[in-house]
């Protein structure tokens, strides 16, 4: 994102997205936790795009790396465990961790249903580890119970995976974060990785949902924190699942996760993934999906992000950016105004700036573009394109709601400098703002006024 283009999408991106969290979080839905509207230590994942509460995945594997290498106190996994009396402290987290090892030891096996609460306490309490050794330690107490009991399709499997791939992919981020860490000695820092990859693959494996979702969220965990070793063993068995599964998932999580997944993969890996298939095959069956008016919210929401990261990393071929390029289309039919209608103008800003010429905001419509005959033809053919996609961005503010009106009032300015020349953008907004049909004329000033001061600002510098 160095790029001029790059800083351009990225001012472009914070206006939609501060005004997509105004409308999500300035009322403050109901259902929806009080910390998602806190960015920090939280990153976009699947169990918020959901709306379950809090559990395993909620904060990054980079920041519980980080804070481990600190010695910091827990800030955002504690104020799930809090007691009356304050914070939960060290010594509680320690002495929570010896009652689940005691529990949990091969030795003296516990019932059922306490080793399955054992499992999901580690998952959640270890985001209030601050210490490396107990993250290790509990890769090594899950790695002696699957000796003794996780077993092909256990009921435990749904537990323990989240808990032990987290742990292990903490280990890893944190012996990648040092400078002079090589990646042998960063490979020796990982306990049981012969353990984790067959768990791993056991839950993708097994007929039971449940534990595939489990078995997806731990391998985000591990791409989170880029265990080479243990993700090219999963990948065959990956490139061999994911796309079937994606015709067969039975609930949102589990397609939600397989989306993330894949993405993930191809954006991380794209050598591997092009190698055995996977990329193309995955990117095309999740457009797919995401154009059925029956795709739930949560896949919704995977696709679009998973699209928009590929993108910027250019991962995507010929046909799969075709496929893109035809979904974010869509976006001047949607309301801008939910959830959905805000994504897929998110990917439509991202395919206009996101073109191989970094000093040049061309996009992803102006690479395609130049599959044409000549170079007059493309350049006509962007032109082209730019126009009928402003066009029809500045109808919606004549068919829209006054929320998708003001949106459009802050986001118009800076694309119109940015893809237009100054001439042909002050004939559009004069001619919208002398239009009858247009019922938001104040506005419309406002864009004048916005679009007179973009040209009169200096040119962020390409470099």
């Amino acid at each position: 994102m160095p790029c001029r283009a790059g800083q351009k999408l990225l001012r472009v991106r914070r206006i939609l997205q501060a005004s997509v969290d105004a409308e999500e979080y300035g009322g403050m839905r109901s259902g929806q936790p009080a910390w998602a509207a806190s960015p920090e230590p939280y990153q976009p994942n699947v169990e918020r795009a959901i709306g379950i509460g809090y559990g395993h995945g909620q904060i990054s594997v980079a920041f519980l790396a980080a804070r481990c290498r600190d010695g910091a106190m827990p800030v955002g996994g504690a104020a799930a465990v809090r007691e009356d009396a304050g914070a939960v402290t060290a010594a509680d987290v320690l002495q929570v961790v010896d009652v689940v090892a005691a529990w949990l030891d091969p030795a003296s096996p516990c019932a059922l249903g306490v080793t399955r609460q054992c499992l999901r306490c580690l998952a959640v309490i270890s985001d209030a580890f601050a210490d490396l050794g107990l993250h290790r330690r509990v890769v090594d107490l899950i790695a002696g119970l699957a000796r003794a009991e996780l077993a092909d399709d256990s009921p435990l499997l749904r537990h323990a995976l989240p808990a032990l791939c987290k742990s292990y992919a903490v280990v890893i981020a944190a012996a990648s974060i040092a400078v002079t860490a090589s990646p042998t000695a960063v490979a020796a820092a990982a306990p049981h990785t012969d353990i984790v990859v067959r768990l791993v693959l056991v839950g993708l494996q097994s007929v039971c949902a449940s534990n595939q979702v489990a078995a997806l969220h731990g391998i985000l965990l591990l791409l989170q924190a880029r265990a080479d070793d243990a993700v090219a063993l999963l990948l065959p068995a990956l490139a061999a699942a994911i796309p079937a599964a994606l015709a067969q998932a039975t609930g949102p999580e589990h397609l939600a996760c397989l989306v993330a997944v894949a993405c993930a993969v191809v954006e991380l890996y794209p050598n591997q993934a092009d190698g055995l298939g996977l990329g193309s095959r995955s990117v095309l069956a999740a457009v797919q999906l995401a154009q059925l008016p029956s795709c739930p919210d949560a896949v919704f929401a995977a696709v679009l992000q998973g699209l928009d990261r590929l993108l910027l990393c250019f991962a995507l071929q010929r046909a799969e950016q075709h496929a893109v390029a035809s979904l974010a289309r869509l976006a001047p039919t949607m309301s801008i105004r939910s959830r959905r209608g805000a994504l897929v103008l998110g990917l439509l800003v991202t395919c206009m700036y996101s073109g191989r010429d970094a000093a040049r905001p061309s996009g992803l419509l102006g690479s395609l573009a130049a599959d044409a005959a000549n170079a007059n033809e493309a350049m006509d053919t962007v032109a082209i394109e730019t126009m009928e996609r402003i066009a029809a961005l500045f109808n919606c503010i004549r068919v829209g709601g006054a929320a998708e009106a003001h949106l459009l009032e802050n986001l118009l300015p800076p694309l119109l400098d940015d893809f237009l020349p100054p001439r042909q953008v002050m004939n559009i907004v004069m001619g919208e703002f002398s239009s009858t049909q247009q019922p938001h004329p104040e506005l419309v000033a406002t864009i004048v006024h916005r679009v007179w001061q973009e040209g009169r600002t200096p040119r962020i510098p390409t470099t």
